[in-house]
């Protein structure tokens, strides 16, 4: 259970004893027990007066009834007093019920991909707890593919509407092989987005099973630093923004694996996702000249 603004672990936290509401003790963020779902039976909600424990058994792991007088001390208590801790030292995110990511629901495909991207932008070190049990490497690919093509429309833009101009500059205008060609790289580049991206994701996901980050496999991983390429959005920003998402994404992909992972290992994905991005661009400059080259046939 963690603050839904700083994801400080909420855990065995006491009500205030004057009746006012719950805070976090990190960044001071109101919350209360409700806004929680729990597995039943997984967490224990303790007497504030003598920490007796008591279980959840509503569909959302919460108290029912919500108020009753302790069986122990015979004082009365309502849920949101109650001291609430996971039963049997469970990792902190175990009971917790998933809310899945939007690009699992059912609904219009770029409304489900904006939502994944705000996620991604807004609750990085969230994204594990939405996953599904078994890794779907297929889902995540078609997400990054559909959110590298929309992230990088105006870069590919911008590449078309300089290389006219170069040309138009140089030569004086007029379509001939070698404004194809320049075209031609500029159109590849552009389809080719995902594969680069891919790419660099691949290499993240391969540092953190090579460091070993305890509970997650390859797959998993993968799944993690895509979803949290909501920063890929920068790459709008004209000239700039590429570097912009790509480095955002490295920290937000760190973050992200973080949280995942009972020991905070994220140090290999940070430095091998940048090393990965740098080999994606050289990828991308390998395409496009090979694609010049075939053009000039």
């Amino acid at each position: 259970m963690r603050c839904k603004a700083c994801q400080h672990i909420l855990w065995n936290q006491p009500a205030p004893s004057d009746g006012s509401a719950r805070v976090c003790p990190e960044c001071g963020t109101a919350y209360t027990l409700a806004e929680f779902g729990f597995k039943p039976g997984t967490v224990k909600f303790c007497c504030r007066h003598c920490a007796t424990a008591y279980y959840g058994t509503s569909p959302e792991g919460h108290l029912e009834p919500s108020a009753f007088n302790c069986a122990v001390c015979a004082n009365p208590i309502t849920m949101e007093e109650c001291v609430v801790t996971p039963h049997d030292a469970m990792a902190d995110v175990a009971p917790m019920l998933r809310e899945p990511l939007p690009w699992f629901e059912q609904g219009p495909l770029l409304s489900r991909w904006w939502r994944t991207v705000c996620v991604g932008l807004k609750k990085a070190s969230s994204i594990h707890t939405r996953l599904t049990e078994q890794p779907n490497i297929g889902r995540a690919v078609a997400f990054l593919s559909l959110h590298a093509w929309i992230s990088g429309v105006v870069s590919a833009v911008l590449g078309v509407v300089m290389s006219l101009g170069a040309f138009n500059m140089l030569f004086g205008g007029g379509l001939n092989l070698g404004l194809n060609n320049m075209l031609a790289v500029q159109v590849a580049s552009y389809i080719a987005y995902p594969l680069y991206m891919l790419f660099a994701a691949v290499v993240a996901a391969w540092a953190v099973s090579l460091a070993s980050v305890e509970g997650l496999s390859f797959k998993r991983a993968f799944e993690i630093i895509i979803y949290s390429s909501g920063v890929l959005l920068y790459m709008l920003i004209p000239f700039c923004g590429g570097l912009i998402g790509l480095i955002l994404w490295a920290i937000a992909a760190s973050q992200a694996i973080a949280a995942a992972a009972p020991k905070d290992r994220a140090t290999s994905p940070v430095i091998l996702l940048l090393v990965g991005g740098f080999a994606a661009l050289v990828l991308e400059g390998l395409i496009g000249f090979g694609i010049s080259m075939l053009t000039q046939f």
